[in-house]
């Protein structure tokens, strides 16, 4: 089958940044740089579906992860662990964006003949800071609902139905809020499409709907003890009902929360720059960012208001979408295509500027320290020392290595640890506070109890004291 010049392009560019977002990704869990809160939970949990257990998830200290967030798609997932162990969901992490690339370059190719355009969305879409910013930070399942997004747009422009409804449950299984976006898009699907076709935002909206009290009322709280423990929004209320009631009873408070912070307002500069002003054109792609921004802005929790972390990946393909197609109508051609290159030009200056979560940059990837580690040898002959079926304690960068175990845990958390292992050359010793700390910990909490069984260039292993 012939390819053509496009879609050449397209391929060359997507294996451009599949490169990058393996080195991005890929290269720090090599170097024991992944943490145990996401991915060491994540990955004990993988290990668990591919032994037919469902938990318990001994470093988030749940039954269940479905006692955390529902996120079911980790199920489709395990088979994977047999093959790929650790770097399981880092690779289908990745592997889902480009999958959402494609995603993209096929709805922007129904929607418009202009050849750059097209590859500049694209462009635009892998460019996004949200997509840089998770994959810095080891893996999250509302990466890969994200990436099914442009797939469910396009199955709508298509019309095939049947392919729309087989993604969209995926959609919904990779994690419970992802139902708040896929409310909007049914609302999108009422408003902007053809009357014909309005029937499918009226089951997605409230398929949607009853999926999100369902999961949320029931099922999490089946799974943990009758609670749901994450909601964090009291700003709005005590409870998703008040909250709602509230924003009727209460909109110019409820406005004013959007923007109550610094930190809010240069996230919305953030995205502006990024492209959202051209979505403002394109309400049927802004209505669906609208609960995107309810759930960062309106949250408690600070870390959900500015760029870092996983906090913002939902933004990307609807954005690069949104923008392209609003450039689209811009006249003459040579306006159209330079408000591209700015936009291109912007998205490159922001994702080359901007912090990760362990304040470095993106210009570490070009830098020799970022490919090697101290002690990378002597990391692995402990670690070869540990019997799989023993429980471990372990500092923060070693967990998501450690996790295939039914008890293991981040330092300082011991319990009944048969073995602990240190590596005094990381600084990243979170959740404690820096190396003093832990070098206390070490001296009064494992020294009395444990007998040192390796010790070589800062990586230590313990082994529980006979009593």
């Amino acid at each position: 089958m012939k390819i053509d010049r496009t879609s050449q392009i397209f391929i060359a560019i997507s294996l451009i940044f599949l490169v990058v977002y393996c080195l991005l990704s890929i290269v720090p869990h090599y170097n024991f740089h992944s943490n145990a809160f996401d991915l060491g939970i994540f990955n004990q949990t993988l290990y668990d579906y591919a032994h037919f257990n469902l938990g318990p998830n001994t470093i988030r200290g749940v039954p269940t992860l479905l006692a955390d967030h529902f996120e079911p798609i980790l199920f489709l997932f395990a088979p994977f662990y047999w093959i790929f162990g650790s770097y399981t969901l880092l690779i289908i992490q990745i592997l889902s964006i480009i999958l959402g690339g494609l995603g993209v370059y096929l709805l922007l190719k129904r929607e418009t003949k202009n050849f750059f355009l097209i590859l500049g969305g694209v462009s635009l879409f892998y460019l996004s800071f949200g997509i840089f910013q998770a994959l810095a930070f080891d893996y999250h399942n509302n990466v890969v609902a994200t990436m099914l997004v442009p797939w469910l747009l396009y199955f709508i422009s298509n019309r095939n139905f049947r392919a729309y409804y087989i993604v969209l449950i995926l959609f919904l299984i990779c994690k419970e809020n992802m139902a708040l976006m896929s409310v909007f898009l049914g609302l999108s699907i009422i408003i902007f499409e053809p009357k014909e076709i309005r029937k499918h935002g009226v089951i997605t909206f409230f398929v949607s709907v009853i999926y999100f009290v369902l999961v949320l009322k029931i099922v999490i709280p089946f799974f943990n003890n009758g609670l749901y423990d994450h909601w964090a929004y009291a700003q709005l209320g005590s409870t998703p009902l008040e909250a709602v009631k509230n924003i009727f009873i209460h909109p110019i408070r409820t406005i004013s929360l959007l923007f109550n912070d610094p930190i809010k307002l240069k996230m919305w500069l953030l995205i502006l720059l990024s492209g959202g002003i051209f979505v403002l054109f394109k309400p049927k792609y802004g209505l669906i960012i609208i609960p995107i921004l309810a759930q960062k802005f309106f949250s408690d929790n600070t870390a959900f208001w500015g760029y870092i972390f996983h906090y913002s990946v939902e933004f990307a393909p609807l954005i690069a979408i949104g923008a392209t197609i609003a450039i689209i109508k811009i006249k003459p051609d040579y306006l159209r295509n330079g408000s591209m290159v700015f936009l291109l030009l912007i998205n490159l200056g922001i994702i080359s500027k901007l912090h990760f979560y362990d304040d470095t940059k993106l210009g570490r990837l070009l830098t020799a320290d970022y490919y090697s580690i101290p002690a990378r040898n002597e990391i692995q002959n402990a670690l070869k020392l540990i019997p799989s079926d023993k429980s471990v304690s372990a500092q923060n960068t070693l967990v998501p290595h450690l996790a295939d175990r039914d008890n293991i845990f981040n330092i300082p958390l011991i319990k009944n640890s048969d073995y602990i292992i240190l590596n005094l050359n990381e600084s990243n010793v979170w959740p404690l506070q820096n190396t003093n700390e832990l070098l206390n910990f070490q001296k009064e909490k494992i020294e009395p109890k444990y007998t040192k069984i390796y010790d070589a260039n800062g990586i230590i292993l313990y082994k529980k004291s006979s009593s």
